[in-house]
């Protein structure tokens, strides 16, 4: 007769998670069903009311609180479902899905902000961690920005702004179009001391291209803004008394409707002689910023 096999006098942590992982992966036992939204479609995800409690009291209140019970399947419309198989698999004691993510700046993201919204402290607390080791570059500064922004993170934001006063024009152009680039990622590079471009005639311009495109994109939104509209958003943060006289001339060229022809005596008066005429209530004469900065 053969020897029965004994079994282990307590299971380690690792066991404990693969075989509550099991149950989900197999759908044993389910006692609810998820629904989140893809589009105009929904994908289904059977699982288990209790580790979903366990860990996020929003689940718990819904499954065991004092409202008055719950109606299955939930429905999940502000996670996609790529951020909630995440979400759900580190409930049951997975990480492996996270960790391949682990440098992708736009997906931890979206994953924290599903964690906040049900209050999953852990996993805010690895998602805060990760985004704090991951190195800013041209291609996720603006998303490690609002990262910053999101878990007020001082360290992500210095690491960001020292990125892009020293490569301003490479992170810009590195956009793959001008409406990549949101209003507050402009008012960022414009509220920066130091940029990389070689003078204000440059940013200006790269900001006059902005509006432009802007302009377009909520004319097809039919929202009913002029191209000056747009541009009065931003025109209080660029020096256009920076330029000289021959950039200045350029960029009436290219945009002669923009300036009413007071506007632009008196930003050519003060190109000229600095100080001497009033300025258009909306200009910035005072903005003491650095070019070609190299770091």
């Amino acid at each position: 007769m053969a020897d029965a096999e004994v079994p282990p006098e307590r299971l380690g942590s690792q066991e404990l998670h693969k075989i509550i992982l099991d149950f989900l992966d197999n759908q044993t036992y389910t006692d609810v069903e998820f629904l989140v939204q893809c589009g105009e479609d929904f994908v289904s995800f059977p699982a288990h009311r209790l580790p979903c409690a366990i860990f996020s009291p929003v689940f718990e209140d819904m499954f065991y609180g004092n409202a008055k019970g719950y109606n299955s399947p939930v429905i999940i419309n502000d996670v996609t479902p790529n951020v909630f198989t995440v979400m759900l698999k580190f409930m049951y004691g997975s990480v492996c899905e996270l960790t391949s993510k682990q440098r992708d700046v736009h997906f931890l993201l979206k994953l924290y902000r599903a964690a906040t919204q049900y209050q999953i402290e852990a996993l805010q607390c690895i998602c805060r961690n990760k985004l704090a080791t991951v190195t800013p570059e041209k291609h996720n500064v603006f998303h490690l920005l609002d990262a910053a922004t999101m878990t007020n993170d001082e360290g992500i934001r210095r690491r960001c702004r020292e990125l892009l006063e020293t490569k301003t024009a490479e992170i810009l152009a590195n956009q793959q179009d001008l409406g990549d680039v949101s209003h507050a990622k402009m008012m960022t590079v414009l509220n920066l001391e130091r940029v990389s471009f070689p003078s204000e005639f440059e940013l200006v311009s790269w900001v006059f291209a902005w509006a432009a495109n802007e302009h377009l994109r909520l004319k097809e939104m039919q929202e009913n803004k002029t191209f000056r509209n747009v541009l009065d958003s931003v025109l209080g943060h660029i020096d256009l008394t920076a330029m000289n006289p021959s950039d200045f001339g350029r960029l009436l060229s290219n945009h002669p409707s923009v300036f009413s022809e007071s506007e632009i005596c008196k930003i050519f008066r003060n190109i000229v002689d600095p100080g001497c005429y009033d300025l258009p209530d909306w200009a910035n004469a005072n903005i003491n910023r650095t070019y070609n900065y190299r770091g």
